[in-house]
Order: C-alpha cells, then sequence, then structure tokens
C-alpha cells in the first residue's frame, strides 16, 4: 500500500450544479454573439459593400473576439444563411405557414408588417449577389417534403418566387403601399397559385 494521498472520484450536487451553470452561461454567451454579429454584419452591409467586410472589421463592430466568431461560424457567409433562416421562421412562427388551403388576408397583412418591422435584416438578405441563395433556401423549406406531388412543388416554387418578388419590389420602390394594400393584390392574384 502506498502513502501517497487516494484522489476521490467522486462527482458532488455543487459540481453538477457548476457543471451545468458553465455549460447554461457558454450557450448564453455564444447565442449574444452570434445575435451581435448577425447585427453587426446587417449594420456594415448597409453602409459598404458586402464582399468587403472583414472578420476583424465584423468582430470590433459586433463587440466580440474573432475567437467568439470562429467558435460560431466558419465564414462570414454562414452568418447570411442563418439570417435567411431567422427570417423564414419569424414569419412562420409569428403568422404560421403560407402553405395551407387558404392563405388569408389576415395572413398577409401580418407577413408585410413583420417585414416593415425588420426592413434591415429584410433588404440585406435580399440583397442583389444574395437574391439567388435566399431563393434556394426558401425553396428547400417549401419543398421539404418529398412526398409532394409535382403539382404541389410547382405551386409552392411559384408562390415563393411570387411573394418574394412582391417583396423585393415593395423595398426597392420605398415602401410607398400599405401592408393592408400588398394583401389585397396577393390575395387577387397569388391564392390560384395555392391548392385549389
Amino acid at each position: 500500500m502506498s502513502d501517497a494521498p487516494q484522489m476521490k472520484n467522486t462527482v458532488t450536487a455543487d459540481d453538477t450544479t457548476r457543471y451545468n451553470g458553465l455549460v447554461r452561461h457558454s450557450r448564453e454567451t455564444n447565442e449574444l454573439a452570434r445575435e451581435c454579429l448577425k447585427a453587426a454584419l446587417v449594420k456594415l452591409a448597409l453602409e459598404k459593400d458586402f464582399q468587403s467586410i472583414t472578420v476583424s472589421e465584423l468582430c470590433r463592430t459586433a463587440g466580440f473576439s474573432r475567437m467568439a466568431f470562429y467558435r460560431n461560424y466558419n465564414v462570414i457567409n454562414d452568418i447570411f444563411h442563418e439570417l435567411a433562416m431567422d427570417l423564414n421562421n419569424m414569419i412562420i412562427n409569428a403568422v404560421g405557414s403560407p402553405f395551407r388551403t387558404n392563405t388569408t388576408r389576415d395572413w398577409y397583412v401580418s407577413a408585410f408588417r413583420l417585414v416593415a418591422a425588420n426592413k434591415d435584416t429584410v433588404e440585406f438578405v435580399f440583397q442583389e449577389n444574395f437574391q439567388r441563395e435566399w431563393m434556394e433556401t426558401v425553396n428547400a423549406i417549401a419543398l421539404h417534403d418529398s412526398n409532394f406531388s409535382p403539382q404541389e412543388k410547382y405551386q409552392r416554387l411559384m408562390w415563393c418566387g411570387g411573394f418574394e418578388n412582391a417583396i423585393s419590389y415593395w423595398l426597392n420602390t420605398g415602401m410607398k403601399e400599405t401592408p393592408e394594400e400588398l394583401a389585397d393584390y396577393c390575395i387577387k392574384y397569388l391564392p390560384h397559385l395555392m391548392y385549389s
């Protein structure tokens, strides 16, 4: 037998609480870093060409280190993809999926109000150099079920393209129409693209 002190291999309740607290703190810090980096990217992209934004400049604007950036993302474009998904999820979570037998006028009014309330982010995501990527993201969501018939797939694609173009045109022309006027246009022209 050795006279060396024996190490205990027991984990106490205090250790578990401390560990859980550190994990929660780390998760919250990463979430805060992601939100700040996204906001900084939108701010910078509205001021200058997106391609000229560097990770260092982005981190400086966000108030986070490069380590925080690389802990959450590989490249700046990853932030764009997350913003696009956030935008889709925000609309769907707030007003529900547009893909139903009857997309109501209220759905359109609420969706256009959300777009107006998040104008900077939407303008960033809808920038010309991202429009193709944005539509690929939206189309992937719209066609998520492999059991859709060809008719359902085309209906969804046509609706997505029409709705995206309406938002893009509205933003590019100074948002002169009200959400209610745009909803009336959508009710008149888009419902036949849904499951009729």
